[in-house]
């Protein structure tokens, strides 16, 4: 996969269902996908998940 794709998959939630979990196993839960970033940095920012 590359980022490109992945950053089109994030950008526009095409997903079958939302079962992220972290590296260890845990479910995640996101609030907030985060905004685009078109300048140098991560690429999405603001975004927010349940702890």
């Amino acid at each position: 996969m590359t980022e490109k794709l992945l950053q089109y998959l994030w950008n526009y939630k095409v997903f079958t269902h939302f079962d992220f979990k972290d590296i260890e196993g845990n479910p995640v839960e996101i609030l907030d996908f985060g905004k685009c970033n078109t300048d140098s940095g991560p690429d999405f920012f603001n975004g927010k998940n349940k702890s």
